[in-house]
């Protein structure tokens, strides 16, 4: 049985993967890189709109790593300029969140900002890259995301956590994926 969330329900929908999120993700990247300038060390495009063939809230989850993560607040002025939300350290994981939302609620953009070395970047990228990969369980986290939607279609905090039960096992699958890529390579 899934808890219900502290975290108030937003609208949200599933839809198929879209090619024009790639472009989408490219033209805020480029709006990312000229406002944190030179403290960007890496931007890359996560989530399941990063990934074709799967099925995504029509959300771009960016994911930016930053020299020093103290010196971000200064830019949610321009940040906010351009309709972004600054949700400061939004999950208590060291990192400064900005959401941009459309005008019924629903999440268009979430940026991650992370310091170098965050554990939380290694994990997106994993799971994107492993799920890009591997075809049947790319397949099944769809089927899973369809099923959890037509279950808590008006629940989305507890979509999201009974989502983030489910994909235990793909993780994991992918965290040994992962492991045997750095033993190959002898890293």
């Amino acid at each position: 049985m899934v808890e219900k969330s502290p975290r108030a329900h937003r609208p949200y929908q599933l839809v198929e993967y879209n090619p024009a999120w790639k472009e989408e993700f490219r033209k805020i990247a480029d709006f990312l890189r000229k406002v944190f300038g030179e403290e960007i060390i890496d931007i890359q495009h996560v989530g399941s709109t990063a990934i074709p063939g799967t099925i995504a809230k029509p959300q771009i989850d960016i994911s930016v790593v930053v020299k020093d993560l103290a010196k971000i607040k200064p830019y949610y002025k321009a940040m906010e300029e351009a309709e972004f939300t600054p949700r400061g350290n939004y999950t208590g994981k060291g990192e400064e969140y900005f959401t941009r939302d459309s005008k019924d609620g629903s999440r268009t953009v979430s940026v991650h900002i992370y310091p170098q070395g965050h554990p939380k970047i290694e994990a997106m990228l994993m799971l994107r890259d492993y799920l890009l990969m591997h075809r049947e369980d790319c397949e099944l986290y769809s089927a899973i995301k369809k099923k959890l939607y037509l279950k808590f279609a008006n629940d989305y905090p507890a979509y999201c956590k009974a989502k983030k039960e489910a994909m235990e096992p793909i993780k994991e699958r992918a965290r040994t994926w992962q492991a045997s890529r750095i033993t190959e390579r002898g890293v």
